[in-house]
Formats: C-alpha cells, structure tokens, sequence
C-alpha cells in the first residue's frame, strides 16, 4: 500500500475522517531523511516531550527533570530492560481520545488504520503519530511526535517506573 502513487494514497484517505492531516504525516514519514541523532540530542528530544505533556496537563508521565540515563546494546539488552515507553499512558488513551473526539467514526478510523500503518515502518509509534489527527483537535499539542521522532532518530525512550532513559538503536537502524 506504501508503494502506490500518492494519488492513490490521496484516494484512500479522502473517504477517512482527518484523512488530508493523516496523508500529510504519511507522505512526511515516506520522505524523511533517516539521520542520527547524537546521545544528548535524544535526552534533549525526550526532555522537550515531557515537558510538553506537562504542559497538556498530563501528570502520569515522568518529569522532565528526571535524570535520563543513555543505554546501548553494548551495556544491557533491550529486552533486559523490562521497560515501557515513557508515553504508554499517552498512547493507551488514543482510542478513547479518537471516540470522544468525533465519535464512532474517528474510533473506527483509528482501529481500521492500526495494522496498516504499523507496516508503513514496522512499529507502532509512526503509527500513533500519524492517528494522532483523529484523536485531537487541530493544533493540540501532539503527544506522539517524540516518540515517533526518537525512533525516526535511532533511539527509544524507556520508563522503569524508577529508571528513564533513551536506549541507542542507531546501529539496528541503519543509522550508525
């Protein structure tokens, strides 16, 4: 589905509710530029998302004072970690955020694109990220960017409940 013309992408998404704002996050996250970010470019990233949240009002998060650890691979696997992304509860609530937004038809929207755009990167945060249209109102803060900009970067954020870091995927991504 990726690999059609956009007209053909232009198409599909004409019939969806927030289909223009969702086709312009696809088309951006087709055209980037994958470049790596360097450790404190990716503190700084995941700082400035927490900060964000807090300024939504979101108190479930850790602060954006929290020391931020910098891992690897060469320190501790990932699946070691036993980590959830620091925006879990964010992304937990989409579904109902899209629901409240506009209704059944925004929350069918949602679950119709969740596998869909899953494929467009193989992960689930570009696929938030692109939702994220059903699930507010326009120019809302966007709580899913970080996370999907973390990831486009080489890095994850992870949240022990005592631990936050970013975790250095560079060199599984191609970004090395």
């Amino acid at each position: 589905m990726w690999q059609v013309p956009r007209e053909g992408r232009q198409r599909a998404f004409a019939i969806l509710p927030c289909g223009n704002e969702m086709l312009a996050r696809i088309d951006r996250c087709l055209s980037a530029h994958r470049m790596p970010l360097d450790p404190e470019q990716a503190v700084g990233l995941l700082r400035s998302g927490l900060q964000l949240a807090q300024n939504a009002g979101v108190t479930t998060l850790p602060t954006p004072e929290t020391q931020i650890e910098i891992l690897s691979e060469a320190e501790v696997p990932l699946l070691d970690m036993r980590a959830e992304s620091p925006f879990v509860e964010i992304t937990d609530g989409l579904s109902d955020a899209a629901m409240k937004h506009q209704g059944e038809i925004d929350l069918d929207a949602y679950f119709f694109l969740s596998e869909p755009l899953y494929r467009l990167r193989s992960s689930y945060h570009p696929a938030y990220w692109v939702r994220s249209p059903l699930c507010s109102d326009p120019g809302a803060a966007d709580l899913t960017e970080t996370s999907y900009l973390l990831e486009q970067f080489g890095w994850s954020a992870g949240w022990t409940g005592e631990r936050l870091f970013v975790f250095d995927r560079r060199e599984e991504f191609g970004l090395s």
